[in-house]
Formats: C-alpha cells, sequence, structure tokens
C-alpha cells in the first residue's frame, strides 16, 4: 500500500469522521471563509471529498478553486458537489500546484498533520511562494492541548486515530505539531485570527502573508 493512501477510505471517510467528531469536523473549516474577500483565486490542499466547496460557492468569494487532492477516489467524490464556481481538479501531490500560479487564499483543512516536522518547515515557505502579495493561509488541523486534563484526552483520542490509519491510509507521521507556533517562528505569516472546536482540539487559523 502507498503512504498516505486515502483511496482505501474515500467512500466513508466523512461517515467515520462524522461519529468521532459530529458536526466540529466540518463547522470548523467554514470559520474563516467569510473574511475572504470577493472573486479571491482559491488554492485548497487535501480537500477530500469536497464539502467545503457548497459554502464558498454560497459565498461567492471565489472567481475560480483549484482543488489539489492526491487522492484520485475523493477527487472523484469532490466533482460530484453542484455548484457554481469554476474548480479546476487535480489529483496529484501538493508539490505540483506551483503549475497553477499564485492564488489570493490557500487552504490547508486537516492536510497538514500529514507532514512531519521537517516536512512542514519545507511547507511553510511552498505555501508564501503559491501566494500573491495581500495573500492569505488558512490552516485547520488537529492540536494537543498543553494542560491536564484536556492534553491527556487530546493524547487518547490521537493515538486511536494513527492506530487506525496506520493500518487503512498507511499513515506516515504520527505526531502533532504546535503548526501555529512554527508558521509563527518562520516569519513568512502574520497571523490574524484563530478558532477551536471540539474541546479544542481542532483549531482553525487564517495567516496574512508578510512583506519580506
Amino acid at each position: 500500500m502507498n503512504k498516505d493512501q486515502f483511496d482505501y477510505i474515500a467512500k466513508f471517510y466523512d461517515f467515520l469522521a462524522a461519529i468521532v467528531f459530529g458536526k466540529a469536523i466540518q463547522e470548523i473549516q467554514l470559520k474563516h471563509l467569510e473574511k475572504v474577500r470577493k472573486n479571491s483565486r482559491i488554492l485548497i490542499i487535501g480537500g477530500g471529498s469536497g464539502k467545503i466547496l457548497k459554502k464558498i460557492d454560497q459565498l461567492g468569494i471565489a472567481s475560480e478553486v483549484v482543488y489539489i487532492e492526491k487522492s484520485p477516489k475523493m477527487t472523484a467524490l469532490a466533482k460530484k458537489n453542484s455548484i457554481r464556481t469554476p474548480v479546476k481538479f487535480v489529483s496529484t501531490s501538493y508539490e505540483n500546484a506551483k503549475d497553477y500560479g499564485q492564488f489570493d487564499l490557500v487552504i490547508t483543512n486537516f492536510f497538514v498533520d500529514l507532514l512531519n516536522e521537517k516536512q512542514f518547515q519545507k511547507f511553510i515557505p511552498f505555501i508564501y511562494s503559491l501566494l500573491t502579495d495581500s495573500g492569505k493561509w488558512i490552516v485547520t488541523d488537529f492540536r494537543i492541548h498543553e494542560r491536564f486534563p484536556l492534553r491527556s484526552l487530546h493524547k487518547l483520542i490521537h493515538l486511536s486515530m494513527v492506530s487506525f490509519f496506520r493500518i487503512t491510509v498507511n499513515l506516515q507521521n504520527t505526531k502533532l505539531f504546535n503548526y501555529h507556533t512554527l508558521i509563527h517562528e518562520s516569519h513568512f505569516f502574520q497571523a490574524e485570527s484563530k478558532k477551536y472546536a471540539y474541546m479544542h482540539m481542532m483549531f482553525s487559523s487564517i495567516f496574512k502573508k508578510r512583506k519580506m
């Protein structure tokens, strides 16, 4: 089995996520969309089955969406969303995003946890290079709380998730990092807003590109 291959659970992923996290996993991804300016060119990396596309279409914020999802079966599910916004679906690795120009907004929802720390530190300037001068980056993912008892609860939930995904998708990265801190310390982005959900185990942050 190829690493991080979500084809095997594509049809069941949303159902399984809803069983564990209820509506929180979908709702947290939408928290910052109303702040996005109209006619933005948007890149979504690791979009899964594409439920976010309906909200983007409803808000009318995108002139175009480039939707990069490595799993062909996830991409096929995303294409079933009936929307008016122009969407270019690309079933490829995120590294190929550079072939599609620059964007006003990049969205990575529950994607960066697939990267180890070294990969993520390289990912930050990569995203920077994809954005226009006033571009923004929305990062939504899991986190481990700093304090007991949430820290222990989050670790237990995450261990269960890792065990499942190791078997089903050959998950490679098994650690969660303080993504917000790593982005801040890189000096490529400035945080604008952060939201939490599911007992603070999920976060969604919007970052503005810094002028270098």
